[in-house]
């Protein structure tokens, strides 16, 4: 049976819960182009293309497709979902588009935040869960290759069946969380102090232009391998960070990495988040570690099921940071283990081994179940020395609201830049008065951030409308040319990137 008929879905209480609100949303604010559309047409040809078991067009999947895992706002419906299984059935679906003029959103597990891949303007949501096969692991070179539709999961528990002395950077989300969406939206890994975002983990990249054509970039544009990005001009980027605006990535060589024999990870708490983040640069510039992570006071109760606000004690530390160390030896990491005891013992902060625990962990993602209602979230890329500074601006803005401030921060790339993301959990996913006041708090926050020289990442339509008022009119200008030369018909995930 199609998806809708699990256990998350179907004819039943979701999609009946929520009927009037859904329809009332969609009823004002629908693509008025789908309206004119051959419905039985399409339905019959996107049937001829994948079989009518991985095409649907009923209410129940047609809701739970509308919205994301944790985006409180949708403003829009799909006219159908479909599930391909082969490059080419892609690429038939993405020319019917054209053909008909209706609108292509790609879609992997709904694990993304921010309404990055939500069906804001209706058209055909593409679920690539069916395109979840790993072809190919080139031990010598270390990469993978894998369809668009791979879990994190899949490709670990893969991994360490056949391939145990190699591993993956895996991003503290869902198991079930797609591979490709995070690297292709810059993400942050377990590995990214070593080796920055996501994006730097792709090697080469098979996708479906807006066309319909299939084309190759990285490597594979002038090989059989999947290899590297270079030494060819470097095309790729015109689907990183581009929100599936210019095109669908259907398969990708992807980095692997050593399975160290030694790792062990410490917990470093401080009483202010000005001394952690600078204990965290120092150890960072120190290249001793593989992550370091940081999480304040209210991130963590929340992660725990705790209703905010919540009071915090004096003897509380106000942030945490992980950090994991690895190494090939005992005395390799005896020697790493004495350089973070002498950072921290200089800096009087308690810190502590993580007894039994295997990095990364897994991070609690009830927002919409029992525990912690819903979330939203805002972030950005920034120097690593206006993160505290950001932090107490938003501070303030978190009170205002009537919120406990909810911060989390990773270094990247070395210590060569930061990341610092701001959630707000609130209770009632469905309560428009508390969304709208939630977003109001995130605009704010959004504006801190880019003060801050901030760049925000994963931006939902809104940031991204923020942002690029600001971005450089000439690069802006570009911008826009590319989508129009790739994208002549407009069909590819509207809305997105503000273009």
């Amino acid at each position: 049976m199609f998806v809708g008929d699990s256990a998350e879905g179907g004819e039943g209480n979701l999609y009946v819960s929520h009927k009037q609100d859904f329809d009332k949303i969609c009823m004002y604010n629908y693509w008025s182009g789908c309206r004119l559309m051959n419905r039985k047409k399409i339905h019959d040809e996107l049937i001829a293309i994948v079989g009518s078991k991985w095409v649907s067009n009923r209410k129940a999947e047609l809701f739970l497709y509308s919205w994301d895992f944790l985006t409180t706002e949708p403003i829009g419906k799909p006219d159908f979902v479909v599930m391909p299984k082969e490059t080419e059935e892609v690429q038939a679906i993405v020319r019917l588009a054209n053909q008909e003029r209706i609108h292509i959103i790609p879609y992997v597990k709904g694990l993304s935040v921010g309404g990055l891949a939500n069906p804001n303007e209706g058209g055909v949501v593409l679920d690539m869960k069916r395109m979840n096969k790993i072809l190919e692991v080139e031990e010598d070179n270390m990469y993978a290759v894998i369809e668009g539709g791979v879990t994190q999961a899949q490709l670990k528990r893969y991994l360490n069946k056949y391939y145990p002395e190699l591993r993956f950077s895996y991003t503290w989300a869902p198991p079930g969380t797609g591979i490709l969406p995070g690297l292709l939206n810059y993400g942050m890994y377990d590995l990214s102090l070593r080796y920055g975002s996501g994006d730097r983990l792709i090697n080469a990249i098979e996708v479906v232009l807006p066309t319909g054509e299939i084309a190759y970039f990285g490597s594979r544009m002038f090989s059989s391998n999947w290899l590297c990005k270079n030494p060819v001009p470097d095309l790729m980027g015109l689907f990183i960070g581009w929100q599936g605006t210019t095109g669908i990535i259907t398969k990708a060589g992807i980095q692997l990495f050593n399975n160290f024999l030694h790792q062990k990870t410490y917990i470093v708490e401080t009483k202010t988040v000005e001394l952690g983040f600078d204990i965290q640069n120092q150890i960072a510039k120190a290249d001793i570690a593989d992550d370091i992570t940081g999480e304040n006071f209210f991130w963590a109760k929340a992660g725990e099921g705790y209703k905010l606000p919540i009071k915090k004690k004096t003897e509380d530390p106000e942030l945490t940071t992980t950090i994991t160390l690895t190494a090939n030896t005992s005395k390799e990491m005896e020697a790493k283990e004495e350089i973070l005891t002498n950072f921290c013992e200089r800096a009087e902060a308690h810190f502590a081994l993580m007894e039994n625990i295997q990095m990364p962990v897994q991070v609690i993602n009830d927002w919409d179940g029992a525990k912690a209602g819903s979330m939203q979230w805002i972030g950005a890329y920034m120097p690593n020395r206006y993160l505290a500074k950001s932090y107490r601006k938003s501070e303030k803005i978190y009170e205002k609201y009537g919120y406990s401030i909810q911060a989390y921060n990773r270094l990247m790339g070395n210590g060569h830049y930061g990341i610092i993301r701001f959630n707000a959990c609130f209770w009632k996913k469905h309560d428009f008065d508390e969304r709208k006041k939630v977003n109001s708090m995130l605009r704010e926050i959004a504006k801190v951030l880019l003060e801050s020289n901030g760049i925000l990442y994963k931006p939902p339509m809104w940031a991204a409308e923020i942002l690029l008022k600001r971005g450089n009119p000439a690069a802006v200008k570009l911008m826009r040319k590319i989508k129009n030369l790739l994208d002549p018909n407009r069909i590819m995930n509207p809305g997105k990137l503000g273009l």
